[in-house]
């Protein structure tokens, strides 16, 4: 398990693009319904990443990734670059960051808005939803390592959409996760990153009565082997950064999960787990 969870985070050593939505009329005399989001189908490749639509009305959107690579799941990404920071500096500063580097760490933190993602199988396609404001957005699989990324065009001002119904919460904070309300196992939940640097969701299945001072343990430990708490079941949500909230569509078995960040810290370099960012759940 370590070292899967550990390539979901170094795998970001990167692979280095629209149905408009238009309300209807309504009667002045009556309230203005909001219309749904529109949905994104990005379907992951090892060629290509490509988009239903490559451009939309700023809003709420919901994406459904759809894994065709030949081996290994796809891990859909969504971010945006600040002016004068490019694809070629993000995937040259990407592996130092990974490697500790805290000048490459702060240096990602600081040009990147990362605008979160799921994994998507050949079996089960992975589901978010984010509210996305006028400009242009990267697309890219964090599982691949090939120059293959698209692009999505953002346009005009913030269109009122009806978000997903969800329940519960999972609220991110700088070294630790806060879990929420009746979180169910299939259906949506929201991710509300309220600390002060990026992080990602990895969500792993576990044995009933599995504790979290177990989890770290092991994390630390540096093992190499499966451990005797973990179950197969498993899935991640993208990197989302500070002050972002998503909506994360979980199909998953019932019972109780670990939840870890691997994201490396701008302070020490290290994984964020590595520093106790671990914490447990249960899901309905």
């Amino acid at each position: 398990m370590r070292h899967r969870l550990i390539a979901a985070g170094a795998s970001l050593g990167l692979a280095l693009m629209g149905t408009q939505l238009v309300a209807p009329a309504a009667d002045a005399a009556q309230p203005v319904a909001r219309a749904a989001a529109p949905t994104i189908t990005v379907k992951v490749s090892d060629k290509a990443i490509k988009l239903s639509s490559s451009s939309i009305r700023a809003g709420l959107v919901t994406f459904k990734a759809v894994d065709k690579k030949a081996k290994g799941a796809a891990v859909l990404q969504v971010l945006r670059l600040h002016a004068g920071y490019t694809l070629q500096q993000l995937s040259g500063d990407i592996p130092k960051a990974f490697n500790g580097d805290t000048t490459a760490i702060a240096t990602v933190d600081d040009n990147v808005d990362w605008l979160a993602g799921a994994e998507a199988r050949a079996t089960k396609p992975g589901w978010f939803q984010e509210r996305l404001t006028k400009g242009q957005y990267v697309f890219i699989d964090q599982n691949q390592q090939a120059p293959v990324f698209s692009m999505l065009t953002v346009t005009g001002k913030v269109h009122q959409r009806q978000p997903v119904a969800s329940q519960g919460r999972i609220n991110i904070f700088t070294y630790g996760f806060e879990p929420r309300g009746a979180i169910r196992s299939k259906g949506w939940v929201k991710v509300d990153n309220r600390s002060d640097q990026p992080h990602f969701i990895e969500l792993q299945r576990v044995k009933k009565g599995t504790t979290r001072a177990q989890v770290l343990k092991f994390l630390k430990s540096g093992g190499n082997s499966q451990p005797s708490f973990a179950l197969r079941a498993r899935d991640s949500f993208g990197v989302i950064s500070p002050n972002r909230r998503a909506a994360w569509k979980l199909d998953l078995p019932k019972g109780r999960y670990a939840l870890m960040c691997f994201w490396p810290d701008r302070l020490s370099g290290m994984p964020h787990a590595f520093m106790g960012m671990v914490d447990m759940m249960n899901l309905k």
